[in-house]
């Protein structure tokens, strides 16, 4: 089949018109199409691209818990592979994939992370580690820098597709969405996708007298957070947030597109995609608007390129989609910080998830050396 350029007449969240101002604003045309960039395949990481002021010190020492915990895992699966057969190869490719990001959180000089033997749990048991792990790295995102940042959301997404794998080859419940415990004092941390309106605690500030709407106005903290950022913010955040919430106007229409080519038994799962996206789009809508800025509004129509036919066209579609939007993401999460940082890197998350979904396999992982 030709290019597909469908045009859509619904434009869910769009504001009319209205485009994108900030430095970085996606051009009219969007191309999806393309040779597929690798899930995550920005610039290397490593702890020696920490800073030296306050901030070095605490990636520091957030890596060091990350390869910590890698080590621990890796030696989880070990043991869970050598008991239990029935799950194949799989627990030795994710002990390997472990040992990947061993490599990179390890300094150029490493000393070996010593660790104890580990006896043969559950395959529950290495599913709920896998998660916990994830969880500790999106947690450890607070205030850490750029670098460490994608790092960290490379790991935890990479974690979280693991903890989604084993799962589903021991036949167990397919894993919920992670959950964040949000940090004393922080504000910014909710459950993903969320609208920061839905935070329920607020803050009450009072006109100044001289406004038409003078009075009182309530505010969730959030909105606070993010009011206090956005004069400070770079150009080069801003246009990451607006290149984010592109991508998922672009993501939306992919789906859209590749509903209808799926097998049916596929069309349900489909449907799950399409609508996290469209859930995701809304809180980035309602987050780049509480930072003053307008959203950039969906394009009637975007090209996919030469689609082939049936569904392994559809899903090749919908796989790659998931890859770039992650990149885009991942940057996104380099760039800003508080509840949009959380956002960003939970996006990278998710994108890698449904990946896997459709796979059945780990996303590559270019910023991890490769095995040998």
């Amino acid at each position: 089949m030709g290019r597909v350029r469908k045009r859509i007449r619904e434009r869910p969240g769009s504001t009319g018109d209205a485009t994108a101002t900030a430095a970085g604003t996606p051009s009219r045309r969007t191309l999806l199409a393309g040779t597929a960039v690798g899930l995550l395949g920005l610039a290397a990481c490593s702890p020696a691209d920490t800073g030296t002021g306050p901030d070095g010190a605490a990636d520091t020492e957030t890596l060091t818990r990350a390869r910590d915990t890698a080590a621990g895992l890796a030696a989880t699966l070990t043991a869970l592979g050598t008991a239990n057969p029935g799950l194949a190869d799989l627990p030795a490719l994710l002990a390997q994939r472990h040992a990947r990001q061993i490599a990179v959180l390890t300094p150029e000089s490493p000393q070996t992370t010593a660790t104890a033997a580990t006896s043969a749990g559950t395959a529950a048991d290495a599913v709920a580690a896998e998660r916990a792990a994830a969880v500790q790295a999106l947690g450890d995102l607070r205030g850490t820098t750029e670098d460490t940042t994608r790092l960290l959301t490379q790991i935890a997404a990479d974690d979280a597709v693991h903890a989604d794998l084993l799962a589903s080859a021991a036949g167990l419940p397919a894993p919920a969405e992670l959950t964040v415990p949000a940090a004393p004092g922080d504000a910014s941390t909710q459950a993903p996708g969320a609208s920061p309106a839905a935070n329920s605690a607020t803050s009450t500030t009072t006109g100044s007298g001289n406004d038409a709407t003078d009075g009182e106005v309530t505010l969730t903290p959030t909105a606070i957070a993010l009011a206090r950022s956005s004069a400070a913010a770079p150009p080069a955040t801003r246009g990451a947030i607006h290149r984010l919430l592109a991508g998922e106007h672009a993501a939306i229409y992919a789906y859209g597109v590749a509903v209808a080519r799926v097998n049916p038994e596929q069309r349900d799962t489909a449907r799950a995609g399409w609508q996290a996206h469209r859930q995701r789009r809304d809180a980035l809508t309602e987050q780049v608007r509480q930072l003053g800025l307008t959203p950039a509004a969906a394009l009637d129509a975007y090209d996919l390129g030469d689609l082939g036919e049936g569904s392994t066209a559809a899903v090749t579609l919908i796989t790659r989609v998931e890859q770039r939007l992650a990149t885009v993401a991942l940057s996104a999460a380099g760039l800003t910080d508080g509840a949009l940082r959380d956002l960003a890197a939970r996006t990278v998350v998710d994108c890698a998830r449904r990946q896997a979904t459709w796979t059945r396999a780990p996303a590559d992982l270019p910023d991890l050396p490769a095995e040998s």
